[in-house]
Parts: structure tokens; C-alpha cells; sequence
């Protein structure tokens, strides 16, 4: 069994030339995208240094990883703002494993690192990105009255079963308009985005049986990304689809198909992507840069080929349901920016929400 190397204070971040491998891998004509994601998800790729690195000891322990979330602190450290983010506690015995979710001063989106807890033994240790679980990680008693501590102290206090989730939503006006996928906002007691100071709360505007439109409380004027003015007509389209994974910001390469493409999923139009990479929301457009659509969190199956499926519902499809409200999605002609301006847009007007019950 392989021991991970001890961490280092560091706070991993999306693994940039993964996700420039697998654009490349869809079709060979997506190369000149994957060199662009390269470029535009650098910033993102790497480490940045955490404000209290754990100096690790001899004793270590096994832990396992589980799901679901829940924030249960936010504050500050210097131009860091944090919040803890514990996983869905499924006890075996003592072990918990938890998110912890940073923001640098300026930044849209967090960094996420795992870290896991013995409560028993008062253990506290980092989970590196390439460990698969069930292996030996080294761990090290927090120092007393230490956000470390306070941290393994909620953690372990936490009941079992999980509590909120994180899901993508995409900005459609300047005024704080937000869309999201009515299968992630069912049962919600609260949605807000960002953390600390920055921290919004969403309100509900309406329910329709596909979407959930919801309105920004403050601020503004917000980045949005602005709808196709012709929609997508038949055949295959190579498009790109942008959500969230906890509050990073994740992209798919993909192709947009016509009704009728999933037989498990017919009359709908769908996004197709890779299996292990798939997205099951988040905001599409093509290289119009301009949305053409939205994934919808619906009806995703693997064929055989080890591709995804998922709804989408057309840009046209969600101003017509905006509008039944009095709102609106502008629209725009297209090709008023380059291929990296839309990436910049999209990741702009796309904001991680969580979901409290």
C-alpha cells in the first residue's frame, strides 16, 4: 500500500493539463481549445500557500472519503476568507472527512482541499489530490484554540446525513437574474453564493418545471453572458460546458445533438461529453461566443462509446419561460469576442451555489 507524501499547506487546484488532455482526446479538431483552456485554467492549476501549514507526525491512521457537504463556519485570515464545509458524516467508528473551501482577496471562485479526521485520537490530517482512499495518510494533533481544532471539533460534532450541496447557476442579467436547474434547488431551505463578506443570498423569483429563476439580494451590476440570437438547428454541434465541482469552476468539451440523440432521454435536445468527466449543469455556448443553452442536471446515461448525456434546454427555451415573468435574457448576434473572451465571460456570469436544508 503507498503512503502519500505528507501536505504542505498547500491548497490544490483544478489539474489544468488533465483538463487540456481530455478536451484534446474528444476530437482532434478541439486542439486549439484544449491549448486555451491551458492557458486560462493556469491560474487555477498548482498551489497557492494555505495560512497554517500541519506539521505532520509518525501516527497516522486509514480514513474514508465521503459525500455530501455542509458549511458550518466562515471567517478571515489575512486576505483569505475560509469556510469549512464538512462532508455528509457516515460514521465508521470515528473517522470524518471534511472540505474546506478558500478565497483569496479578488478571486470569483475557491480553492478545495480535503482534510480527515480521527475524533477518537484528536487526528487531523490533509488529504493529497492523487491518494486514493483507504490509504495511510500522515496526521498530526492540531494545536489547541487553532481554527485546526476548532475545524476537527465541528467536524466531529456534526450529526449523521447530509445537509446542503453545491450546484451551478448562471447569471442571464445585469441586475442579478439567476438560472439554475430546477432539480438542484428542490428542497432548499436557503441558496447563496460566495462566503464570508461576500457572501449573497438568493431569492426565488419563480419555479418553472424546468428551471428555477432566482434573483441576486444586493450588489450589482452583475457579469452575465448573453444568449444566442439563432439557436442551434439539428445535426452536431462542438460546443463547451461550464460548471462548478464544490465551488471550482470545471469544463467539459463537448457536442450539443439534436432530439432524439439519447433514447433514454427523447424529444429533448443533449450535451454529450465524456463519462468521468461528465457535468450534469452549467451554462453552453459554442464558438459564437454566446449561451446557446443550459444543462439541466436530467436524464444522464452512458452509452457505449463511455460518452455522458444530459439535458439541455435552448437559450430560446429559457427566454421564453423568463419572459413569462416579465424578465429577460439579451441577446447578442455572436463573434463580439474571441474564444478566451468567452471562456472569461462564462466563468464571470457562472456562480457556485450552495443549497442549505
Amino acid at each position: 500500500m503507498r503512503r502519500a507524501e505528507p501536505d504542505n499547506g498547500r491548497i490544490a487546484y483544478p489539474n489544468a493539463p488533465a483538463v487540456a488532455e481530455m478536451v484534446s482526446s474528444i476530437h482532434p479538431s478541439l486542439a486549439p481549445l484544449a491549448a486555451l483552456l491551458l492557458c486560462l485554467l493556469a491560474p487555477w492549476h498548482g498551489a497557492r500557500a494555505a495560512t497554517s501549514p500541519d506539521a505532520p507526525t509518525a501516527a497516522s491512521a486509514v480514513y474514508r472519503i465521503q459525500t455530501g457537504e455542509a458549511i458550518v463556519e466562515a471567517g478571515a485570515e489575512g486576505p483569505t476568507t475560509y469556510a469549512i464545509v464538512v462532508d455528509s458524516v457516515n460514521r465508521r467508528g470515528d473517522e470524518v472527512a471534511f472540505s474546506e473551501q478558500a478565497t483569496q482577496a479578488g478571486d470569483t471562485f475557491s480553492s478545495r482541499r480535503t482534510v480527515l479526521l480521527d475524533c477518537s485520537r484528536k487526528l487531523r490530517a490533509v488529504r493529497p489530490a492523487d491518494a486514493a482512499s483507504g490509504v495511510r495518510i500522515p496526521a498530526a494533533h492540531p494545536r489547541a484554540g487553532s481554527r485546526e481544532a476548532r475545524e476537527l471539533a465541528l467536524a466531529c460534532a456534526m450529526p449523521e446525513g447530509p445537509r446542503s450541496r453545491w450546484f451551478a447557476g448562471v447569471v442571464v442579467s445585469a441586475d442579478g437574474i439567476v438560472v439554475a436547474p430546477h432539480a438542484r434547488t428542490q428542497g432548499c431551505g436557503e441558496i447563496s453564493t460566495g462566503i464570508g463578506a461576500a457572501r449573497r443570498r438568493l431569492e426565488l423569483v419563480a419555479n418553472e418545471d424546468d428551471i428555477t429563476l432566482l434573483r441576486i439580494h444586493g450588489g450589482g451590476p452583475w457579469p452575465a453572458m448573453p444568449a444566442a440570437r439563432v439557436p442551434l438547428t439539428g445535426g452536431r454541434h462542438p460546443v463547451t460546458l461550464l460548471g462548478v465541482s464544490g465551488t471550482e469552476p470545471r469544463v467539459s468539451a463537448a457536442f450539443a445533438e439534436a432530439p432524439g440523440s439519447n433514447g433514454d432521454d427523447a424529444g429533448w435536445p443533449q450535451v454529450r461529453t465524456l463519462s468521468r468527466r461528465a457535468l450534469s449543469e452549467g451554462v453552453v455556448w459554442d464558438d459564437s461566443g454566446t449561451a446557446v443553452g443550459l444543462a439541466l442536471a436530467i436524464g444522464v446515461s452512458v452509452d457505449h462509446r463511455g460518452q455522458s448525456f444530459v439535458r439541455m434546454l435552448p437559450a430560446s427555451e429559457v427566454r421564453v419561460r423568463l419572459a413569462r415573468h416579465q424578465l429577460d435574457w439579451p441577446t447578442s448576434p455572436g463573434r463580439d469576442v474571441d474564444a478566451e473572451g468567452a471562456m472569461r465571460r462564462a466563468i464571470a456570469a457562472t456562480l457556485p451555489l450552495v443549497c442549505t436544508r
